[in-house]
């Protein structure tokens, strides 16, 4: 039950980052915020630096049970398939809701 409990935090702390964070920047991007200016880059270099990073400890955390060569691969390429997956939602919400509040 414990390792069900943390591959639910794993998954659910990368996607939240990643769905909200990728919202967030982008509404920073919006011409009456910060418009197309050195911050939004460097928001978007920061937002992908930290993405990267989580997903490298959740890539690491998921690989450190004591379990099968087979068991972790399809762990890590599940984790890797559902952060793509929520990237691709990311962009669709964006491009369908949030550019008419922005």
């Amino acid at each position: 039950m414990k390792k069900i409990i943390e591959y639910l935090m794993i998954y659910s702390l990368s996607g939240t980052f990643l769905f909200f964070g990728k919202v967030f920047v982008y509404m920073l991007g919006d011409k009456h915020a910060l418009g197309d200016s050195a911050p939004i880059y460097f928001s978007y270099f920061l937002f992908y630096i930290v993405a990267l990073y989580i997903i490298y400890l959740g890539v690491k955390r998921l690989g450190l049970n004591n379990r099968s060569k087979t068991n972790k691969a399809l762990d890590i390429t599940i984790f890797i398939i559902y952060v793509t997956l929520v990237y691709l939602i990311a962009n669709m919400f964006i491009s369908k809701y949030v550019v008419y509040f922005v």
